[in-house]
């Protein structure tokens, strides 16, 4: 089927086929059943309660906002499909406007992936390298504007959210953003191989976390992104009626990458506990060795030694508390 007679109700477009709501509220209910709607909302809510109780600095806010403008992102979007589908506006094929506005809050919310990359790498890293880097990442936001702003206008025109030209415009986005995680993650892997040949014994905390946590999710992204490009243009492109590869084979890479930023905030999370709990460990450690170590710990008189031991447990409520 030629994309010039598709329409909203064409199964191709998945948009109203199978959709015949009573009213849109009606409609907008029927939506939480889409998957990816869902997450975006458990998402928002979950980076907004760790951002309320454990997230500070710039690398939070940026968590919290783009998970935020996530979850707009998702609300227009499937508030303006259960406006279109409801029955009665079956054969209304007119553009949908806020497909186009929409793409705002997209662009916001998967491109802080690789600025929140960016953020990583700048906490390791300087020289003109670093800077070549950023201003790299800088210059990708561009194209993948122009192929999200592409996806909304074709989107707004047509009335409905996909053929074949919107999956290549997503493939080409997705690349984009593979290509500046690629760049963010082989800097962040430069910057601690020179790290290491510099300090070898007693390493900073922040360079263990990124060692041992942010290797994972680093390529874990990277592959995801990379893949997701490659299969959108493949099975848009080349083959999409394979045995393996069909269309729907992007959907795992897809329903992953639409929760990026909530594993992002798990492991921000995770960093920040692992930091307060080396650091108590730390001052606990001290305590007992202050105490213990003293020459004149069993002469001390009975207020001092009281108080000795109140600062002990007093340092142990503030770390487990």
């Amino acid at each position: 089927m030629s994309d010039n007679i598709l329409t909203k109700n064409s199964k191709e477009t998945g948009t109203c086929y199978n959709k015949n709501f009573e009213s849109t509220l009606d409609g907008f209910y029927l939506q939480f059943k889409d998957t990816f709607f869902f997450s975006f909302l458990i998402q928002f809510i979950l980076v907004a309660l760790m951002y309320n109780n454990v997230g500070n600095g710039h690398y939070w806010k940026i968590l919290f906002y783009s998970s935020l403008t996530g979850l707009m992102a998702a609300l227009i979007e499937n508030i303006s499909v259960a406006y279109i589908c409801v029955e009665s506006r079956s054969d209304n094929n007119g553009i949908v406007v806020p497909f186009l506005i929409n793409e705002i809050f997209w662009i916001v919310t998967e491109y802080s992936i690789p600025y929140l990359n960016l953020i990583k790498m700048k906490a390791i890293s300087n020289g003109k390298y670093a800077t070549i880097i950023k201003y790299t990442i800088y210059g990708l936001f561009v194209p993948f504007s122009v192929m999200r702003f592409l996806i909304g206008f074709t989107r707004m025109r047509k009335g409905y959210l996909n053929d074949r030209s919107i999956e290549i415009y997503h493939g080409v986005a997705f690349g984009v953003m593979g290509i500046s995680d690629i760049l963010c993650t082989a800097s962040i892997l430069y910057f601690i191989n020179n790290y290491n040949r510099r300090v070898t014994l007693n390493p900073s905390l922040f360079m263990q976390y990124v060692q041992h946590s942010s290797y994972t999710i680093l390529i874990a992204v990277d592959i995801v992104s990379v893949l997701l490009s490659l299969l959108y243009i493949f099975v848009n492109i080349i083959n999409g009626n394979g045995v393996i590869l069909t269309k729907n084979s992007v959907l795992p890479f897809h329903s992953f990458k639409s929760v990026f930023l909530l594993i992002l905030s798990v492991d921000a999370c995770l960093f920040k506990y692992g930091t307060n709990t080396n650091t108590c460990n730390n001052n606990i450690s001290s305590v007992h060795s202050e105490v213990i170590s003293s020459k004149n710990y069993n002469n001390l008189g009975s207020n001092e030694a009281l108080s000795a031991k109140n600062s002990n447990v007093k340092s142990s409520k503030i770390c487990y508390a």
